[in-house]
């Protein structure tokens, strides 16, 4: 329950976001463009993402609770659990790096942190929430994951890397 108001408040963050310093006019139209546009949300399994996005899914082997959903035909969100963490992991075919900046830059603490196989961003309040991005070059699909319960970032670290390490 949690996880899902964090993930509806990062989202009316977004929107807030969107609509500051902008005249009466423009508010509307954003608006009335956000109306316009309802999200459609396909509950589906992991293989089914692969194969309606044209994506490699890359998950843990041991996990619990998992959960599927295509959002507006673009974006696989996969909902788990593993060792007692809920985790919300977000993928979505790409030819280029996924630009989260705007998620994560009201979390205190920010990172850049290398594996073999990628270059991935973390950024998380301590023993809180906390986001982790990365590009998956090889599978060109554009990776978030979100912990939005108390957690330590090195729990996010590993659970980002152990992903990382088998795409």
């Amino acid at each position: 329950m949690k996880k899902k108001i964090v993930i509806l408040l990062i989202g009316l963050l977004l929107v807030i976001g969107a609509t500051v310093g902008c005249t009466d006019d423009e508010q509307k139209q954003s608006e009335n463009t956000m109306m316009s546009k309802q999200d459609t949300v396909d509950v589906v399994s992991t293989v089914q993402i692969e194969e309606e996005l044209g994506i490699k899914v890359v998950l843990p082997a041991t996990i619990e609770n998992e959960t599927c959903s295509i959002v507006n035909a673009k974006v696989g969100v996969i909902s788990f659990d593993k060792e007692g963490v809920s985790y919300t992991y977000y993928v979505e075919a790409s030819e280029t790096e996924l630009d989260a900046t705007g998620m994560a830059e009201s979390l205190t603490n920010q990172e850049t942190l290398l594996t073999d196989n990628a270059t991935y961003k973390l950024a998380y309040e301590t023993d809180s929430v906390g986001i982790s991005y990365w590009y998956d070059k090889n599978n060109k699909v554009a990776c978030t994951l979100l912990v939005s319960e108390k957690s330590s970032p090195d729990v996010l670290k590993a659970m980002t890397e152990s992903i990382i390490s088998v795409q």
